[in-house]
């Protein structure tokens, strides 16, 4: 045998017929697993908005869990969001966002990205979070 210096040799001894070829099916198996495309994540739905007693708006929603949720506000660009646990519940208020800002929200879960869902802030929420009243 030749032999050059720095290189590795290895003895291989050959496998009965039968499982041969099991192993090399299972190592097919594994590889096409690898290799098989993922379901994309969905869109978040709308969350539940809320004013806080400060007059902020809360965004309130559930989506995958071990995701971070972001939302973008288009009119400032300001962009809040929060890490989320194996629940997969969010509940963060938006930085000086106001009532008729158009919001997108998304998701990221490890490396894979949701669709954005766009929606509009509401001018009004029936008093919540302010004061208010019914007039005569």
């Amino acid at each position: 045998m030749l032999t050059v210096p720095g290189t590795l040799h290895a003895t291989v001894r050959w496998m009965p017929q039968g499982l041969l070829r099991r192993s090399l099916l299972a190592a097919g198996l594994v590889l096409a697993a690898c290799y098989a495309p993922t379901l994309p994540l969905p869109p978040p739905q709308k969350p539940e908005i809320t004013l806080t007693e400060s007059g902020e708006f809360r965004l309130r929603g559930a989506v995958e869990p071990n995701a971070q949720i972001f939302a973008l506000n288009e009119r400032n660009t300001l962009i809040d969001g929060q890490q989320l646990d194996r629940t997969g519940r969010y509940d963060f208020t938006l930085r000086q966002a106001v009532g008729g800002d158009l919001m997108q929200i998304w998701y990221q879960v490890g490396t894979d990205l949701s669709p954005t869902t766009v929606f509009t802030l509401p001018d009004d929420l029936g008093g919540a979070g302010g004061e208010g009243g019914a007039g005569p």
